[in-house]
């Protein structure tokens, strides 16, 4: 499913900056190739939020990523009404990128209401296969700390005393 919204500013030269906002989000069949074997991993949901930028009908840019909020050392460099960052190049203030923020979050609020079951128990069994696995990186970095302070070194993963070559 893709559902797509524009949000259009004017600068303070009078330019039009126009961000068109595209939501997708789906189940893909994930396949890897190895020597001639299409190996089925199974299907997996995908969700891209496409952010594409036009000044005055010519594209700027097209980013996968969330408009930015500046940093503290972004701040010395760029304008004093600089708020946001889309993309490493479009600088927006905190008017637009409210604008911005609120499209993308009716976008996705659109697109939950519109959420097939597939789609609700694959994204289930991913978070519950995310959690398990949580679970056992702790479970091994609690062993690995424990087998530290048991005498493991940690240069040559024996538990040569110090005494190794490494």
């Amino acid at each position: 499913m893709t559902k797509t919204t524009t949000v259009t500013w004017k600068t303070q030269k009078g330019q039009t900056i126009e961000a068109t906002i595209e939501l997708i989000r789906e189940l893909r069949e994930e396949t890897a190739y190895a020597d001639g074997y299409n190996i089925s991993y199974g299907t997996k949901t995908h969700e891209e939020i496409k952010t594409t930028i036009t000044l005055d009908g010519k594209k700027v840019l097209t980013t996968n990523w969330m408009p930015a909020k500046v940093t503290a050392a972004d701040k010395k460099r760029l304008p004093a009404t600089a708020h946001a960052i889309i993309g490493g190049k479009v600088i927006i203030t905190e008017e637009t990128y409210n604008m911005v923020m609120d499209a993308i979050n009716a976008l996705t609020a659109e697109v939950e209401a519109e959420t097939t079951t597939e789609y609700a128990e694959v994204k289930a069994t991913e978070e519950a296969q995310e959690a398990t696995q949580k679970e056992i990186d702790k479970a091994q970095a609690k062993a690995y700390t424990q087998a530290l302070k048991n005498g493991l070194c940690p240069k040559c993963g024996t538990y040569c005393y110090g005494d190794c070559s490494y």
